[in-house]
Formats: structure tokens, C-alpha cells, sequence
């Protein structure tokens, strides 16, 4: 990334591009039936604000990027199960609002952390609130081994916008059909192993809050980054997982 005052840039060798693939209806459905039970539901919602962000959330912001991580899940379990290797079931136990998930997959007896971002990103973005000079996520007393990164296409936020369901409490099957009639696609980018990111965090790789983000996006929040092209394809992860 290459850094000019407060403006920082993507840089060629930072990107990795988008690959998608389809992801089946039944993960969308089952997503969905998630982050709408969690956003608008009887337990209530995700937190409103990212660690040491400045702005509150929406609740069509939240049940996008709920939407978006869970589908993120499926679709890394399903792509380890296809590599033959032994991995756990995605978790759709609905916590109540304040309680984390410990970790989003383990395969092989390696826990996996699986991080989400639009298909038209090309940075893993950590908020640094959450986590500690040694790589441990403050939420959590179970460490993840590896990072992995999801593009997911198309932008959920942008269809709830378009159709003026962003705010307020969308009706549940409007909103079902609607995202159901979209071809979503999936790029797993790649991983990273927990020493890099125990590097990226002691090499104070940050991005601050309120800096610009190739000149237009304002940080919310600051964030460790560490850029999709530098990433380990997600076809390798079976031999770090031998290791």
C-alpha cells in the first residue's frame, strides 16, 4: 500500500482480483435465515458500531455484513469438504446480542477465522481494538491458526439501497425473495497463517481511522490491513494444515 499524508493507495501488487464462482441457494437461504434472525429477529442485533468506530451502523448495514460472513463460512466449508479434508459444520445458533462465536471453522483440528469483504476489495481488514500485540482476538480465549479472506459478490448493501429496504425493518419474504432472485458469487481469496499476522500487527501495518482509502473511502475505524495479493492461495491451506 503506498501511503501519501493521510491518503493511502491500492498498490498493483496488492491486488488480487475477483474469480467468482456461484454460490448454491441453499446457502444463500440458509445465510439469510440467519442474519435476518439475528438483525431484525428476537435476540436483536450485532453491535452497532466496529471496535472504536466513530459511526453507528444501520440495520440493513448489519444484516448485510452478517449476511455476507455467514455466506463467507458455507462456502469455505464447502470448498475444504471438497479437498477431502475433515472439517466441522458452519454454526447457525442464534446468540444472544454481547455473546462471540469462538471461531467460525475448525478443520483438521486448525481453527480457522473467516473474514469477509466485497468483491471489489483487495485488503484484509482487522480492527486493531480487537485484537493484541500477539495476534489474540480480544473476544474470544480461542486462537485462530489461520485467517481466511472471502470476496462476495454483488453488494448487498446496494440492492437494500436500490429497493429502499436499507432502513427500518424489511418484510421478511420481500427481502428473501429479493436476494434469492441475485447470482451471488465467491472468491476465497486466500489465508494467512497466525505468525503473519502476529508480523502485521508488530510491524503496526495501520491504517488509522478517518484516513482516505485510495483517495474516497473515509476509515471508520482503524484497522491492521494486509493486502489479498500477498495472501496464500486458499488451494494450498491443506499442506500448512499437515504442518
Amino acid at each position: 500500500m503506498r501511503i501519501v499524508g493521510n491518503n493511502y493507495y491500492t498498490e498493483s501488487e496488492d491486488k488480487s482480483g475477483f474469480y467468482g464462482r456461484v454460490i448454491g441457494d441453499e446457502f444463500v437461504e440458509d445465510a439469510f435465515d440467519f442474519a435476518y434472525g439475528m438483525t431484525y429477529g428476537r435476540l436483536g442485533q450485532h453491535r452497532a458500531n466496529r471496535t472504536n468506530g466513530r459511526t453507528t451502523r444501520d440495520m440493513g448495514e448489519i444484516f448485510c455484513n452478517t449476511f455476507q460472513g455467514k455466506l463467507s463460512e458455507y462456502v469455505v466449508r464447502n470448498s475444504l469438504a471438497n479437498m477431502n479434508l475433515n472439517v466441522g459444520e458452519v454454526d447457525t445458533e442464534q446468540e444472544e446480542l454481547g455473546r462471540w462465536d469462538s471461531y467460525d471453522l475448525d478443520v483438521e483440528g486448525s481453527i480457522l477465522s473467516i473474514k469477509s469483504c466485497k468483491y471489489f476489495s483487495e485488503f484484509l481488514f482487522l480492527e486493531t481494538g480487537d485484537y493484541d500485540y500477539y495476534g489474540n482476538y480480544r473476544h474470544s480465549n480461542v486462537q485462530a491458526d489461520f485467517l481466511v479472506l472471502v470476496k462476495i459478490s454483488p453488494v448487498c448493501q446496494s440492492i437494500m439501497k436500490n429497493n429502499r429496504m436499507l432502513y427500518g425493518t424489511p418484510n421478511e419474504e420481500k427481502l428473501r425473495n429479493m436476494l434469492l432472485a441475485e447470482t451471488w458469487k465467491y472468491d476465497i481469496v486466500g489465508f494467512i497463517t497466525h505468525d503473519m499476522l502476529v508480523e502485521c500487527i508488530q510491524n503496526n501495518q495501520i491504517i488509522p481511522q478517518r484516513a482516505l482509502l485510495n483517495g474516497k473511502t473515509s476509515m471508520d475505524a482503524e484497522n491492521y490491513y494486509y493486502a489479498s495479493g500477498l495472501m496464500i492461495p486458499f488451494d494450498d491451506i491443506g499442506e500448512y494444515l499437515n504442518e
